[in-house]
């Protein structure tokens, strides 16, 4: 079965702050975008567009029909992502570049694979260039202006991947448990019935 392979990379981040997935054909655009904010920790505030390079039209979630955008809760991402090999993903400042290749997967969730860049961006300090120097004085023990990065400085956090890989498995109603601090999808016999208890 096909599915997608896609490097998720902070436009511009210092050190490159990125997430490499596995994700299944035939999600929509807005469930990418939930992938999206799970996987760096940010928290549905900002509107979001996905852009591809010589298409002419944006993909984001409308109330109304507009000839020049496309809805993202209804269109799945399966021609696009077949189509190009990257896209950018826009919320609020923050622009994330999405490397794509099609891959076989045969999975119906999405699997975090690596981490380069181990903190999740913090969505109120408004942009990359904060988030850079936020990551700067944490990693390098700087003295800092404590008025203006000190609840920052406080709040950042480590991605974690068995949290991510929990919360993609609820998103997508998948059965799973952790064994030895990973999360493994439960297989259910399809045979299997509570008929016989009734």
């Amino acid at each position: 079965m096909v599915g997608f392979e896609v490097v998720l990379t902070i436009n511009d981040s210092h050190p490159v702050t990125s997430r490499k997935l596995k994700i299944p054909y035939g999600i929509t655009f807005k469930q990418l975008h939930n992938i999206i904010q799970i996987v760096f920790g940010f928290e549905h505030e900002n509107e979001y567009q996905f852009k591809f390079k010589d298409f002419e039209f944006t993909i984001e979630e409308i109330e109304r029909l507009d000839p020049e955008l496309i809805d993202s809760r209804r269109e799945p991402i399966d021609k696009y992502f077949e189509t190009f090999s990257q896209c950018r993903y826009y919320y609020g400042d923050w622009v994330i570049l999405i490397d794509i290749d099609v891959i076989e997967y045969d999975e119906i969730y999405p699997q975090i694979d690596t981490v380069h860049g181990r903190y999740n961006p913090i969505e109120e300090c408004g942009n990359v260039e904060e988030f850079n120097k936020i990551v700067d004085i944490k990693r390098n023990s700087l003295d800092y202006d404590i008025v203006k990065y000190g609840f920052y400085v406080d709040k950042i956090r480590f991605i974690n991947r068995t949290i991510v890989q929990k919360k993609f498995m609820l998103m997508f109603r998948v059965p799973f448990k952790e064994v030895n601090k990973r999360i493994v999808k439960v297989e259910i016999d399809p045979k299997y019935s509570l008929d016989r208890f009734f």
